[in-house]
């Protein structure tokens, strides 16, 4: 799988439903999980474990 054809099929799915508040980045999508995993009550600790670090 390559990064363009990934990035590209992400575009088309968030255009298929509608969702336009997301900037098309990888990374908004990781940003928005751990915010509503936080916000349902999730442990902070549990979640900076399991993310791990960003790549650049």
């Amino acid at each position: 799988m390559l990064y363009d054809n990934a990035r590209r099929d992400y575009l088309r799915l968030l255009k298929k439903l509608g969702i336009t508040k997301c900037d098309g980045s990888f990374h908004s999508l990781r940003r928005a999980f751990a915010k509503n995993y936080v916000r349902r009550g999730g442990n902070v600790f549990y979640l900076q474990q399991a993310m791990g670090p960003l790549r650049p």
